[in-house]
């Protein structure tokens, strides 16, 4: 017990290194990749609602079955033919370049149509009624048919150009 504590052989306190914030505890990547997830699927999400070509034929489908409604309630031709001849006009020109559709008429607009779609359906066949029906007191044509194509044309032009 002689000894006193200067002539103790003791080492001076030694602190432990600090904590390192790398490399990421396993959590952090996990967090991180789900916030890049969530981002990703956020921009994914952005694009395809509010792409204006998307959201012109979103608005054309419920148009388009707005228009069925409709037919089915008055069974009013005329107003059927004039009404799918805006509607393909208006998303025509909504996922075109209005220079290139605008001024379409005719055999000029039904081919612009046809160019959708196998074959002309517009030029020979039911769609024919697109070119002068809308403009005609009476015209006798194929309305089940003419939707059909109507819906078809759409549905095409969709997924043949999507953005």
């Amino acid at each position: 017990m002689g000894d006193s504590p200067e002539t103790l052989p003791l080492r001076d306190i030694h602190l432990p290194e600090p904590v390192s914030w790398w490399p990421l505890a396993s959590g952090w990547w996990l967090l991180l990749a789900i916030l890049v997830l969530i981002i990703l699927v956020a921009v994914l999400l952005y694009r395809r609602y509010r792409s204006p070509r998307r959201a012109a034929l979103r608005q054309a489908r419920r148009t388009l079955t707005r228009i069925r409604t409709d037919y089915a309630g008055d069974n009013d031709d005329q107003r059927l033919v004039r009404d799918l001849s805006a509607l393909l006009r208006r998303t025509a020109v909504s996922v075109n370049k209005r220079e290139d559709v605008a001024a379409l008429t005719g055999r000029d607009w039904l081919a612009f149509l046809d160019s959708a779609m196998a074959g002309q359906p517009f030029s020979e066949g039911a769609g024919w009624v697109l070119a002068s029906g809308p403009y005609q007191p009476r015209t006798e044509f194929d309305t089940a048919e003419l939707i059909r194509l109507c819906d078809e044309w759409l549905r095409n032009i969709e997924t043949n150009k999507s953005s």
